[in-house]
């Protein structure tokens, strides 16, 4: 009885431990994000919504423009580096250009800025 009740203290020991450890960015990122604090899109007063979903290889992009759903994309990409920033390399699903984004997170949150340099703050949905 001893016995198992050392095994079971152990293999509870063991499962505490992983579960404490820190997740890789690219298993953070995983999941539906909202962009937070789009407003409008620039030169216009339309009221812009985007979420996006991250799976282990693509980034799946839907939203809508004044409530007019808009096209949704499929965008693969590779991770590049996972240290203090996290960069995916997207390509483009036309036209195969290819750009990194770099994303560092906060909290629930996460800042990616894209190729561009353009910034924005995503807000975890799961």
């Amino acid at each position: 009885m001893r016995k198992f009740n050392f095994v079971l203290f152990l293999l509870l020991a063991v499962l505490i431990g992983l579960g404490g450890c820190s997740k890789k960015g690219a298993d953070k990122i995983v999941g539906k994000w909202k962009a937070e604090n789009l407003g409008p899109m620039p030169d216009t007063t339309m009221k812009v919504e985007i979420l996006y979903e991250f799976t282990k290889d693509k980034l799946i992009a839907e939203g809508n423009m004044q409530g007019q759903p808009l096209p949704r994309m499929e965008i693969p990409y590779t991770i590049k580096s996972e240290k203090d920033t996290l960069v995916l390399e997207a390509t483009h699903p036309q036209s195969g250009a290819k750009g990194d984004f770099k994303i560092t997170f906060e909290g629930e949150k996460l800042k990616m800025t894209d190729p561009d340099g353009a910034q924005y703050t995503l807000v975890k949905r799961d």
